[in-house]
């Protein structure tokens, strides 16, 4: 890619927690340049998310450009008064948006197709559910540390793989666990049941894995 373009990544450091939410406050009130700043100095972890998409269909430049439009949607809809940090919520923005385009590299679609196609992969009333990993641990005292990262998601998974087929579908619909193409409506669709019922199924199984986990 063009080394550029990393060269001018470099001259952005992520927000230390007071920063962002200083700035969160002045972009929910309005502030332009707020939410710039807020966008710019998270094109780092746009551009690391794009990265492990990489692959011979799509060029990179590409699956930057859809991370980015995915980071500046989650800029757009972040509420920093639901605790949650932007470098969280962007993520499944992030990856909806490069989802689209590995999909459909190869089909002629109009921006409002784009669009609804992405909206309909996100699932937006439960906001501070988006990544699985950290809505179930990333508060906790041993957060920080990769040997517990590793640990939690092992056993995570371990939990996970005594659950009926059907609600492993329904997480991974979320989440993309097992399949890092599914969506809920694919997992709809297969069960014939409605998002609302999809979504009850997750919100009580997360409810569980949280009891499970002493989080």
């Amino acid at each position: 890619m063009n080394e550029i373009y990393k060269k001018e990544l470099s001259k952005f450091s992520l927000l230390s927690n007071k920063e962002e939410l200083e700035l969160a406050k002045q972009a929910k009130a309005g502030s332009l340049r707020a939410r710039n700043t807020l966008v710019e100095r998270n094109l780092t972890y746009a551009f690391s998310v794009a990265k492990k998409y990489q692959n011979n269909k799509v060029p990179l430049e590409e699956l930057v450009a859809a991370a980015n439009e995915g980071l500046i949607k989650a800029v757009e809809r972040y509420d920093y008064t639901k605790g949650m940090r932007l470098i969280t919520y962007s993520f499944h923005w992030i990856k909806a948006y490069i989802m689209e385009t590995l999909k459909n590299s190869d089909v002629v679609r109009t921006p409002e197709e784009r669009e609804n196609a992405i909206m309909s992969s996100i699932d937006e009333p439960v906001g501070e559910d988006l990544y699985m990993y950290e809505t179930l641990e990333y508060d906790g005292e041993l957060a920080d540390t990769n040997l517990h990262k590793e640990d939690f998601k092992k056993h995570l998974h371990s939990i996970i793989s005594g659950y009926p087929q059907k609600t492993k579908d329904v997480l991974d619909g979320y989440y993309q666990i097992y399949d890092e193409f599914a969506t809920i409506d694919r997992v709809a669709n297969k069960y014939k049941m409605s998002l609302e019922g999809i979504r009850k199924i997750k919100n009580k199984t997360i409810s569980e894995l949280k009891l499970k986990l002493e989080y």
